[in-house]
């Protein structure tokens, strides 16, 4: 995971503020919590923001851009949670509704199964808006 990491981060420009790390398993997360995870990185003096779905935290991550030099340093099976677990008090939850950020997709089945489970859960609504 470090390989990866690292491969992007040494593409980031000098420039930049933030850098969010997001996974490319995780296709349900919804442009509205990217929105929001990034008006809480430009308003916060929080270095690490990271989303909250029912209290558990999940991903993208927003990482100040004075953390990549240290996890430029990472190795293994490690990436930006290891910045939150180091900085407990620079980290933000940001409270979203999407449960797209605690899901990891890794087999076309698993891609299948949610696709069926939130085709389901938004019939159900719209039956529902409709009585």
């Amino acid at each position: 995971m470090s390989t990866s990491l690292i491969t992007g981060l040494q593409m980031v420009s000098k420039q930049a503020k933030f850098v969010m790390v997001a996974l490319g398993d995780q296709p349900f997360v919804t442009t509205m919590t990217y929105d929001k995870l990034i008006e809480a990185a430009l308003t916060t003096d929080k270095g690490i923001v990271v989303p909250a779905y029912r209290k558990k935290r999940g991903n993208p991550i927003l990482i100040h851009a004075g953390y990549i030099p240290e996890a430029l340093l990472f190795t293994g099976d490690v990436g930006g949670r290891e910045l939150l677990s180091s900085y407990p008090k620079d980290v933000l939850e940001v409270k979203v509704p999407d449960e797209g950020v605690l899901i990891n997709v890794n087999t076309p089945e698993e891609y299948a199964r949610h696709i069926g489970r939130r085709l389901a859960r938004h019939l159900i609504r719209t039956a529902l808006i409709r009585k």
